[in-house]
């Protein structure tokens, strides 16, 4: 696994309640985000290159196609 840089989607406080309820309307708000978010991008990118799993919540964006 190749070392990603830090990423502030890792500790982001909404990010952590998101998947601690999100079918909440801030779960929703950031599930929403995620859509058009670059940060959120380049952390699921960063994340693919370094040889991690998708995240576990707003990764199903066509960000994480399995076939690539």
């Amino acid at each position: 696994m190749a070392d990603r840089p830090h990423s502030p989607c890792e500790v982001c406080r909404f990010h952590k309640f998101a998947k601690n309820d999100p079918y909440s309307l801030l779960g929703w708000f950031w599930t929403w985000h995620t859509k058009w978010c670059p940060g959120w991008k380049s952390y699921v990118k960063g994340r693919r290159q370094a040889g991690e799993g998708p995240p576990e919540i707003g990764s199903d964006r066509g960000l994480w196609d399995e076939k690539k």
